[in-house]
């Protein structure tokens, strides 16, 4: 590391030369860059959707954050740089600035990334711009926490061992603290746990995030302010040990008191309308996928009505969302749609699926006759249009058809919500 004198000015080319926190960048965009392009991109035009799924990389950025700030506070605090942050003018400043040669480069490229994929969306969000900055705030400063988590301990540890202590630690965390707030109605400090599916429906809890700024930039700050104190070895003080179990304390116990989702419902309907008899609507962020799901019903419904099983047309089907299915007498609702092939057996059960009904969303399941009947209903409906897949895809005995009086009396139990026999 080059040695400065004191009071030197501690400018990019220092941190360049003497940190190795700012070439996270590379790392960070090549990562970011894997994630958008992973599957697909399937939540293309789902600005929401692209926001969550860009989550799922965030916790290799949390351990490499805290790995290299840990580094660099520990280089600084080894014999021949330990000047700077003890005994230059604003020294105590120093690691902050160590540490923000981390987090900002990581932060950049990760919003970036975001950024670029919501442009490649090419759809208006749903959502306001407000939020998706907030949501993108949300993200940044879990990184920046942990860059500060990274640097707390760096300042008290041998250079060789602050990168993979810091780094177990930051990982250790992403495993227990996050994977207990997935699902959950309490608050998580370190944000929601990502989507691999459509998120239409849904907004974000605009509280959910603030407070988790607050809480996680509040501590963050304040894991910055302790500085190693002179004795045989650099060692922590009072201060910096009553901040480490303060943050502790905050970061662990606050979730478990503060109810809250991160996401609100927002039951719109689908808003992109073509056709008669069938209409078919569907969300303006999956208009790329909707000439798909038209073909695909178009060609089961010709197929029931030629071979008699006008009980299963409608006139209108609609898209669902997150929140949003259409009621009785609202026309036919089918799964929210995501890029590739339609699969005929899922997409016809998706529409005989009577979602108003409660026991459909009930804690307890419905009856399994209902299931039963759902799935001979979706048979018969593919096989009018499909039969090699019916025969594919049935394992065991052969599931029967129903006959066309014998589909209709079924489709009005399901009207009628009754699901059992």
């Amino acid at each position: 590391m080059t040695r400065p004198p004191v009071g030197a000015r501690l400018g990019a080319g220092f941190a360049l030369k003497s940190l190795v926190g700012p070439y996270a960048f590379v790392v960070t965009l090549g990562v970011d860059l894997q994630m958008v392009v992973l599957r697909g991109a399937p939540y293309l035009g789902d600005p929401v959707w692209t926001v969550s799924w860009m989550v799922f990389v965030l916790w290799v950025f949390w351990i490499i954050g805290a790995a290299l700030a840990a580094v660099d506070a520990a280089r600084l605090s080894r014999p021949g740089s330990i000047h700077l942050p003890l005994a230059a003018r604003r020294g105590r400043w120093i690691y902050a600035w160590a540490a923000g040669w981390t987090a900002l480069p990581m932060v950049g490229a990760h919003v970036l990334v975001i950024a670029g994929a919501l442009a490649w969306g090419g759809v208006w969000p749903r959502v306001a711009w407000w939020q998706i900055g907030l949501a993108l705030g949300a993200q940044s400063v879990t990184l920046i926490w942990f860059v500060c988590l990274g640097s707390f301990l760096g300042r008290f540890m041998p250079v060789l061992l602050a990168g993979p202590l810091a780094g177990a630690l930051a990982y250790a965390i992403s495993q227990t603290v996050t994977g207990k707030s997935f699902g959950s109605d309490r608050f998580a400090a370190f944000g929601d746990g990502g989507a691999t599916m459509p998120m239409i429906g849904l907004e974000w809890n605009a509280t959910f995030h603030l407070l988790q700024i607050a809480l996680l930039g509040g501590t963050g700050f304040l894991l910055l302010l302790p500085l190693p104190r002179r004795r045989v070895r650099l060692a922590p003080g009072p201060v910096a040990v009553l901040t480490g179990v303060s943050v502790v304390l905050a970061v662990a116990v606050v979730p478990a008191f503060v109810p809250g989702r991160a996401f609100h419902h927002d039951a719109q309907p689908p808003d992109r309308c073509v056709g008669a008899d069938p209409m078919v609507c569907t969300y303006r962020e999956h208009e790329r996928y909707a000439a798909t799901a038209r073909t695909e019903i178009s060609k089961l419904t010709a197929a029931a009505r030629a071979q008699g099983y006008d009980s299963f047309v409608r006139t209108r089907y609609q898209e669902r969302s997150r929140s949003y299915s259409p009621g009785i007498g609202e026309g036919a609702g089918f799964e929210p749609l995501e890029r590739g092939r339609i699969d005929p057996m899922a997409f016809a059960s998706g529409i005989l699926t009577p979602t108003w009904c409660p026991a459909i969303s009930a804690e307890e399941p419905p009856p399994n006759e209902y299931f039963e009947d759902l799935q001979r209903l979706a048979v018969t409906w593919v096989h009018l249009l499909y039969p090699e897949i019916v025969v594919r895809e049935m394992s065991g005995a052969p599931v029967p058809d129903y006959s066309p009086a014998e589909a209709q009396a079924v489709v009005n139990r399901f009207a009628a919500c009754d699901l059992d026999r």
